[in-house]
């Protein structure tokens, strides 16, 4: 199984998230359907970045959580 970091923008030069997750197509949707609360507040629901783990511990630590 594999995981992802991901960087996801509220638009050019905005407000950036990072985060990490084992199904990058669901928390992509996730975001774009404002389901949660930080990117509903600032709009962040584009993704701008991704990389693929091996595992949740090197996502997790990759993504600074």
């Amino acid at each position: 199984m594999a995981f992802y970091v991901d960087v996801l923008a509220s638009q050019r030069n905005g407000t950036l998230y990072i985060g990490h997750t084992d199904s990058i197509s669901r928390r992509v949707w996730r975001h774009k359907t404002h389901a949660i609360g930080f990117t509903a507040k600032y709009g962040v629901t584009t993704l701008v970045y991704y990389e693929v783990f091996q595992t949740r511990a090197a996502a997790s630590t990759a993504s600074g959580r």
